[in-house]
């Protein structure tokens, strides 16, 4: 079978325009990706691994110092990149993992299939738990720099997917979930305050697509914006998982879209944070999410607000 190795990282600058070489984009697009496989004479999957080793540098690895990067493609042809993520004077439980980073730049930007993973490394058992709850995973294909391409089947066998808990999961999915949020608070209260009451709206809209459908859980989502000093804000919301740790939290959400979209990794700027969630749901991220924060910026604002979400009976 045919190995795959990347386009030299050299190569694919010196086709890049000079905005594109000064900030790299975390997201190309089909034209932008078929414009340079001409350019390069080469095929897509070499293209996409360069992608993966032009975007690793940009790590944030205080800990491990080990970069990984990652392209997803989408099945609209757009490639969206990611990078391994930790933080410091914070269990490692909450680092995330570069294949998370890429699935959820491609949230971010209403992708609603994954086609191919290409990355500098062989994703870990946690990315492709993570990963087989997509939509249609089983035709999710893998390619590692230097290696052939395989079937995430092929690379996770006997997966542990909803329906091995006997839970039927039809529509919804972590990149196409929609959920109804009725908000047990009134927005206009806020009006005083604009930016944090546009926090909270931006929370709201991020919650209607938080995907936490188990019933064990007690169908708990939860999303969250925050802002910056300077006016940068952010939100993200829960990508739950059914074997629980590989669930993605509403802050590491709202976190990677500051590094993908904002190209902003200053957590010490952090000013404000908005959360939203049902009191009622079994599972709640304001705790641990409020110390994370406490950790990464001591001195930023948090605010918890109360929705009603429907639970599954």
């Amino acid at each position: 079978m045919t190995k795959y190795n990347s386009v030299p990282t050299d190569k694919i600058r010196s086709v890049l325009t000079p905005e594109e070489n000064a900030k790299i984009p975390f997201v190309f697009s089909a034209s932008r990706l078929k414009e340079m496989r001409e350019s390069l004479c080469c095929g897509e999957n070499e293209l996409l691994l360069g992608l993966a080793q032009l975007i690793r540098p940009f790590a944030i690895t205080p800990l491990s110092h080990f970069n990984v990067g990652v392209v997803v493609l989408g099945i609209t042809g757009t490639a969206y990149l990611g990078v391994n993520i930790e933080f410091e004077g914070i269990p490692l439980s909450q680092t995330v993992h570069a294949e998370q980073c890429a699935t959820s730049n491609a949230w971010h930007h209403h992708e609603e299939q994954i086609v191919l993973v290409a990355g500098t490394e062989e994703p870990c058992g946690h990315c492709r738990q993570f990963l087989a709850e997509l939509p249609h995973s089983d035709k999710l294909h893998f390619v590692v720099d230097g290696r052939e391409e395989v079937l995430l089947t092929n690379i996770l066998v006997n997966p542990f997917l909803p329906t091995s808990i006997k839970i039927e999961i039809e529509k919804e999915t972590p990149l196409t979930s929609k959920i109804d949020v009725k908000p047990e608070f009134d927005l206009s209260e806020l009006s005083a305050q604009p930016q944090t009451k546009q926090l909270a709206t931006l929370a709201l809209e991020a919650l209607e697509r938080s995907y936490s459908p188990y019933q064990i859980s007690q169908c708990s989502p939860a999303a969250l914006a925050l802002r910056l000093k300077g006016g940068i804000v952010s939100a993200g919301a829960l990508i739950e998982n059914v074997a629980f740790n590989p669930s993605l939290p509403p802050l590491q959400s709202a976190l990677i879209r500051l590094v993908v979209i904002e190209h902003n990794q200053k957590w010490g700027d952090i000013e404000e944070v908005v959360i939203v969630e049902d009191p009622k749901a079994l599972i709640h991220q304001k705790e641990v999410t409020e110390a994370v924060i406490k950790v990464l910026s001591p001195s930023a604002k948090f605010m918890y607000l109360p929705v009603s979400v429907p639970h599954h009976p």
